[in-house]
This record gives structure tokens, C-alpha cells and sequence, in this order.
């Protein structure tokens, strides 16, 4: 029973990241030419871009956040 879920599960997270990246290349196809050119995307380039963005982004969230005190932190002033 556990490998039917988990193929069921398998196949929602496949069809989500298809719909998200489907969702990204029409909204970048909507944006005006003159909006792409100062991002520096030309209309061509657009699948392969989002394609790009969401294989890294998948990457990023199996790597373990850090915590914000430790990334962000300012640095200690020590007074003399």
C-alpha cells in the first residue's frame, strides 16, 4: 500500500512542477519586449530559462536552510 501512495505522491509532485514551470514561461511570454531586454532574455531563450530556474531551485531545497542568525547575521563589534 505504501508504494501505490508513494508513486501517487510522485506523480502529484511531477504534474505540480510542470504546471509551476508552465506557469513561469507564459508569464516571462507575456512580459513586453522591452522588459526582456533589460533583464537580457530574449522570447527564444524563455523554456530553457524557467527550465533552468526550476532545476536549480529543486536542488536548493534539498540542501538544509542554515539559520538566519548564522547567514545573516551582522558582524560583533569588540570594543577595545
Amino acid at each position: 500500500m505504501s508504494l501505490v501512495h508513494s508513486n501517487n505522491s510522485s506523480i502529484k509532485q511531477r504534474v505540480l512542477r510542470w504546471y509551476k514551470k508552465q506557469q513561469a514561461i507564459r508569464e516571462m511570454r507575456s512580459l513586453p519586449d522591452h522588459l526582456l531586454v533589460d533583464i537580457g532574455v530574449q522570447r527564444d531563450q524563455i523554456p530553457a530559462l524557467v527550465n533552468g530556474m526550476m532545476a536549480r531551485q529543486s536542488t536548493w531545497q534539498d540542501v538544509p536552510a542554515q539559520s538566519a542568525s548564522h547567514s545573516f547575521a551582522s558582524p560583533q563589534r569588540h570594543s577595545s
